[in-house]
C-alpha cells in the first residue's frame, strides 16, 4: 500500500471478481466470482488454498466471521452459504430471500449474520443454529434494494447495522428518522447523503 506497487495477481477465477475481504488475521484473502465459486488465498505466497463450490449462482459479497473460523458468502442464486474455513467444507445454506443476496456481515460477536438482498429486506440469522431470526426493511414495492449490510464496530451490542442507497423515497425519510431527534442518523465513515442505516434494537 506504501509505494501502491503490485505485490501479486491472483489468478483462478473463470469470470469477474465480484467481492473481496481478509480474513481477521490477515493471512487470508477470499473472493467470490462470478463462475459461481469463493476462492481462498495465502496472502503472504499468493497460492489458492481451496476454491468452495456449491452457490449456482454469482457470489456476490463475502465475509468473515470475527474469528475467522467461518466465511459466509451471498450470491445470485438467492442463498446464504457458511463455510468452515479451515475446511473449506459447507457448513450451512440460508435460503430465504427471494433475490440476490448483496452483502453479508457478520456481528461482532459473531453469533449473528445480517445479508441485504435485492428482494429489499434485510434477515438476521443465527450463525450456530444456521437459521433465520427474523427479517427487516420490507421496502415498498418498487423501492430501491438494500446495497450493504455491515456491522458498527462501535456499537458495543454487536448490532447490525444496515446501509442502502442513496436515494431513499419519502417513504423511508418518514419512517427512518431518529425518535430522539427526528433527524436521519448517518454512519459515521460515510458522507451524509451516501447511506441511510438503520439500528435495530
Amino acid at each position: 500500500v506504501s509505494t501502491g506497487r503490485e505485490k501479486a495477481s491472483l489468478a483462478g477465477h473463470k469470470n469477474s471478481v465480484t467481492s473481496v475481504a481478509f480474513s481477521p488475521e490477515g493471512q487470508t484473502l477470499a473472493s467470490g466470482s462470478g463462475d459461481d465459486t469463493v476462492k481462498l488465498w495465502e496472502v503472504s505466497t499468493g497460492r489458492e488454498k481451496a476454491s468452495l463450490a456449491g452457490h449456482k449462482n454469482s457470489v456476490l459479497s463475502v465475509a468473515f466471521s470475527p474469528d475467522g473460523q467461518t466465511l459466509a458468502s451471498g450470491s445470485g442464486d438467492n442463498t446464504v452459504k457458511l463455510w468452515e474455513v479451515a475446511t473449506g467444507r459447507e457448513k450451512a445454506s440460508l435460503a430465504g430471500h427471494k433475490n440476490g443476496v448483496l452483502s453479508v456481515a457478520f456481528s461482532p460477536d459473531g453469533q449473528t449474520l445480517a445479508s441485504g438482498a435485492g428482494d429489499n429486506t434485510v434477515k438476521l440469522w443465527d450463525v450456530a443454529a444456521g437459521r433465520e431470526k427474523r427479517s427487516h426493511v420490507h421496502l415498498p414495492r418498487g423501492a430501491w434494494a438494500v446495497l450493504d449490510a455491515t456491522a458498527d464496530p462501535s456499537d458495543e451490542g454487536g448490532l447490525p447495522v444496515v446501509a442502502a442507497s442513496a436515494d431513499a423515497p419519502e417513504y423511508l425519510r418518514q419512517h427512518w428518522r431518529n425518535p430522539a431527534t427526528g433527524e436521519l442518523a448517518w454512519m459515521p465513515w460515510v458522507p451524509p447523503g451516501t447511506a441511510l442505516w438503520v439500528k435495530y434494537q
